[in-house]
């Protein structure tokens, strides 16, 4: 299978708005072609918009789709970074390794003023270790950044980063450490206390599993978090970060529709709905 190379200018600026398929009918004609000669030409049009889209955290705004389309005709003449290369070096990395990495601003994230996060040493730890069927006991790794940014990732029983293990194969965003929704926004993204990544995996048997995790902050002391596409189900760790699995497929993280819900089982934060006065605030998250 040949190499995908991805311009991470354009996945990180789509990536980060979100862009929902089939395109929106008010992207202009020549910035659609554009888009869609880019999606095509990667060949597996599927793992490319995995990254593209990120579950309807898109606000209706022509001018905004717009700029976003127009990165995309820019990137067909831009130069490309192999990042399946860069998977495979940092696929072994240690939890402060990978973090101190900083895959995501290394590799073209922008604006990069706000992408580059600096781990801070003492705050690498687990969380979790929950076990997956048919991939085994994995486990949560998470720090926090001098910019109070996030760090999570996922590590698999062999020692390898979900993520970056099967990256070509599969189709994942880069882990490691990224700023906060609102710290990002500019007006454009939903601040709807939920700061999450995906990776998808492979368990033995070759059956596809995605993996959304991060922090859900909310008013009303969230202890779940549930998919509405699915079903799907995740407790609430240390009071802010979760991991669910649902079955992988295409298009899933796209049709992924989180809500968070207290011990009651009322929703109490949903990611496609803003948090009643923006309630979480830049740079806040990470404590």
């Amino acid at each position: 299978m040949p190499e995908r190379n991805i311009d991470m200018n354009l996945l990180s600026l789509i990536g980060d708005i979100g862009l929902p398929e089939p395109l929106p009918a008010s992207i202009d004609s020549a910035a659609r072609a554009a888009l869609e000669h880019e999606i095509k030409a990667t060949g597996r049009s599927r793992g490319l918009l995995r990254r593209l889209a990120r579950r309807g955290v898109l606000l209706p705004s022509a001018l905004l789709l717009t700029t976003v389309a127009a990165a995309a005709a820019t990137a067909v003449a831009t130069g490309f970074f192999n990042l399946n290369q860069q998977a495979k070096q940092n696929v072994a990395d240690t939890p402060l390794q990978l973090f101190q990495a900083d895959l995501p601003a290394r590799f073209g994230a922008s604006p990069a003023s706000l992408w580059r996060q600096t781990a801070i040493p003492s705050s690498v730890h687990t969380i979790a270790t929950p076990t997956i069927p048919g991939v085994g006991t994995v486990q949560y790794w998470v720090a926090n950044t001098t910019q109070h940014g996030i760090c999570t990732a996922i590590r698999l029983p062999d020692g390898s980063w979900a993520g970056l293990k099967n990256f070509q194969e599969v189709g994942n965003s880069l882990v490691g450490c990224r700023p906060t929704r609102a710290q990002l926004s500019a007006g454009a993204l939903i601040l709807s206390g939920f700061d999450y990544t995906y990776s998808y995996l492979l368990t033995r048997s070759r059956k596809e599993l995605l993996l959304d995790y991060g922090e859900i902050i909310a008013p009303g002391d969230p202890t779940e978090v549930r998919d509405e596409t699915t079903g799907a189900t995740a407790l609430v760790i240390d009071k802010k970060y979760f991991l669910l699995v649902s079955h992988g497929g295409p298009y899933s993280a796209v049709n992924t529709h989180l809500v968070a819900l207290n011990s009651a089982g009322k929703i109490v934060a949903d990611e496609r709905e803003p948090l009643p006065d923006r309630a979480h605030p830049s740079g806040s998250t990470t404590g």
